[in-house]
């Protein structure tokens, strides 16, 4: 996931929706990225408030200026925690949750 995550940001561009449904494996058994819809060319920070609400990092929410690279990196982690568990980390992303 991280290989497929450092390829994307050597063509300059940040996904900005990573999460399991946007996650296809080839014939190789290759990772691929699906769903460019809310990427953006890697820029200094974004403002933009996008992706899906259970992966999103919490400068998001925050209404903070982000790196687009870093919150997708935040939504590997939360893929990865799926992965490892079979379940989401919280249910919905909040600053008020410990776990978030």
């Amino acid at each position: 996931m991280i290989e497929t995550l450092k390829y994307i940001k050597t063509k300059k561009i940040a996904h900005r929706d990573i999460k399991i449904e946007n996650m296809l494996v080839n014939e190789l058994f290759q990772l691929k990225f699906a769903d460019f819809g809310f990427a953006s060319l890697s820029k200094e920070t974004e403002t933009q408030q996008m992706g899906t609400p259970i992966y999103v990092a919490p400068e998001i929410l925050e209404g903070k200026e982000y790196s687009g690279e870093k919150v997708d990196v935040f939504a590997c982690g939360v893929v990865l925690y799926i992965m490892l568990t079979g379940r989401y980390p919280f249910y919905a992303a909040s600053l008020t949750d410990h776990r978030y």
